[in-house]
């Protein structure tokens, strides 16, 4: 089974930070391993808010992916 990991418990917002989407991707990823899933990783309004640039979605994904 496969799941969607995402970041939608975020609201986009000023006060999101990048570290806030990495911390909500973790958590999704996460549950999501813990009972045997597969995941998608799913695009993030909140990171698309809240990226500075190309290097913020590099920085995030890479460190996700890297898991």
């Amino acid at each position: 089974i496969a799941s969607g990991a995402g970041t939608d418990d975020l609201q986009p917002g000023p006060r999101v930070t990048i570290a806030d989407v990495e911390a909500a991707y973790e958590e999704s990823c996460g549950f999501i391993e813990s009972v045997g899933g597969r995941i998608i990783l799913m695009a993030s309004r909140a990171l698309a808010a809240c990226a500075k640039g190309p290097d913020d979605y590099v920085k995030v994904y890479g460190r996700i992916l890297g898991q």
